[in-house]
Order: C-alpha cells, then sequence, then structure tokens
C-alpha cells in the first residue's frame, strides 16, 4: 500500500472494521439515511470512537472510494495479457471485472452509486481512478481495431457499453442462496446466450442470427428483458450451434444448481 493510500484508507484494522461497517449500512440504506451512529451501533461503539479515524461521514465514504476503486484498477491490470492478442486480452479483463463486480456488489454498489455525495476534491480523485480503469479497456479496444480483430465505429463508445454492462452488475446482482457461487442469472442458458452473447459477437465481429419471434412471443424474459430470450423460451430452442456459439462462460457464472424459484431479481 503506497504512502498516499495508507493516508487516505488508513491501514488500521479499527479503521477497516469501520470501513466494512459503513459499506453495509450505505449498501442497506443509502449514504444520505446512514448515520454515524448507526454504522457505530453495527461494532457496538460510540460515534465519538470513530472520529479518531474518520473526521466525518463523508470521509468515510471517500475512503471506501479510493478503495474500491484502486482494487477494481488492480484488479483490470492484473487481468490484462500484454502478449496475448486483443480479443484473449479483453475476454480475460472483462471476465475478471464481472468477478470482482459480482463478489464484491455490496461495495461496488457503493461506491458506483454514491459518489454524488463526495466533496469535489474528493470527487476528482475518485474520477481520475475511474479513467485510468477505463483507459485499460480503451486501450485493448483500439488495439484490436488497428489489427483488425475488432470492426466497431465507436471506439469511445465499445468501451462505454463495455464498462457499463460490468459495473451496473452490482445494481442487480443477489448471490443466490445455494452452495455455489454462480451467478445465477447470466448462468441461466438464454440470458448466457444474450450477455455474454453479445460481448462474444463483438470480438468476433460478426451477427448472430436470431431466433424468429412471432406472435405467440409477446413478453419479455422476466430476467434480462430481452424479447430475443422470450422467443427461446417459448420455442424450447438451444442457441444457434457451430462456431457463432458464444465463448464459454468463466467458471464462476456456470450455474452448478437451478436457482430456487422467485430468487432472481425482475
Amino acid at each position: 500500500m503506497s504512502a498516499p493510500e495508507n493516508t487516505v484508507i488508513s491501514s488500521s484494522k479499527a479503521a477497516a472494521r469501520m470501513r466494512e461497517a459503513a459499506i453495509e449500512a450505505f449498501a442497506e440504506n443509502g449514504y444520505g439515511s446512514t448515520t454515524t451512529r448507526q454504522i457505530a451501533a453495527r461494532l457496538d461503539m460510540s460515534p465519538a470512537a470513530m472520529y479518531p479515524h474518520y473526521k466525518s461521514k463523508e470521509e468515510l465514504l471517500y475512503a471506501i472510494a479510493y478503495e474500491g476503486h484502486d482494487l477494481a484498477l488492480r484488479v483490470v491490470r492484473d487481468a490484462d495479457l500484454p502478449d496475448a492478442d486483443a480479443i484473449a486480452r479483453l475476454i480475460s479483463i472483462i471476465r475478471r471485472f464481472v468477478e470482482w463486480q459480482a463478489q464484491n456488489h455490496r461495495r461496488a454498489r457503493v461506491i458506483q452509486y454514491e459518489l454524488t455525495a463526495l466533496e469535489p476534491d474528493h470527487y476528482r480523485v475518485i474520477t481520475g481512478l475511474r479513467r485510468d480503469t477505463t483507459k485499460v479497456v480503451r486501450d485493448v479496444v483500439d488495439l484490436g481495431i488497428a489489427s483488425g480483430q475488432f470492426t466497431v465505429p465507436d471506439a469511445e463508445g465499445v468501451t462505454l457499453a463495455l464498462m457499463s454492462l460490468c459495473v451496473d452488475i452490482c445494481r442487480w446482482y443477489r448471490p443466490v442462496a445455494t452452495a455455489s457461487p454462480a451467478l445465477s442469472a447470466l448462468s441461466m442458458p438464454t440470458c448466457h446466450y444474450g450477455w455474454w452473447g453479445r460481448f462474444t459477437d463483438l470480438l468476433r465481429s460478426r451477427r448472430r442470427t436470431r431466433p424468429p419471434q412471432t406472435a405467440a412471443d409477446p413478453v419479455r424474459h422476466p430476467t434480462c428483458g430481452s424479447h430475443r430470450c422470450a422467443a427461446l423460451i417459448a420455442a424450447r430452442r438451444e442457441p444457434p450451434a457451430s462456431s457463432a456459439r458464444p465463448l464459454p462462460l468463466p467458471g464462476f457464472l456456470q450455474a452448478q444448481a437451478s436457482p430456487p424459484a422467485g430468487a432472481l431479481p425482475r
């Protein structure tokens, strides 16, 4: 941990416990509806005991946001494969970034959706970390375009779409109460075909034939909202075979057990 980072986050065990308690409180109630007294109560301590570590609730949020965004940046940098081609690099980065967003969904939800509560100076620091994270993906997209592996009209738009798909996982993801660590919504065959399939479509720069839609398929899929998924369900069809099939899902996305009824978010 670098000196500047240590100054922001504080390496003491007590401060780490405060950050974890605050993440849980902010994720459950929102930053605006959470008080330092409520955070302290989770730790069986008085609010005054928090002040030597964090002088305000905003300073605590800043430490959480800095730590989370710094971790996310390290994740995408470590996932990059500099000696591989653009396709392999992008798959590795997105795969690991998705994993991190799911495995840390409560932390991610706080650092993504409570940033407007930060003071301007703190906000600028966090946006700098976010730009650095996005740049890792953008550099690989640019490399793929230059090498002819990607055919996309707008590198900036594609990068924004990829990053948005990844970070938005924290908004809807909820762990299924099974022994499997799978992302149940993404591991369903139809949603696998929709979400992961669209991503691999981009990498392969080819368009997959859509299943036919008829008047018998008027409803959207309850999880991902896709007519395409609804058509697959109604027709009881598998995704198209051959080379157009999506790349295999990461292991943590592959369901090992069917989720219980009603477990998937709408």
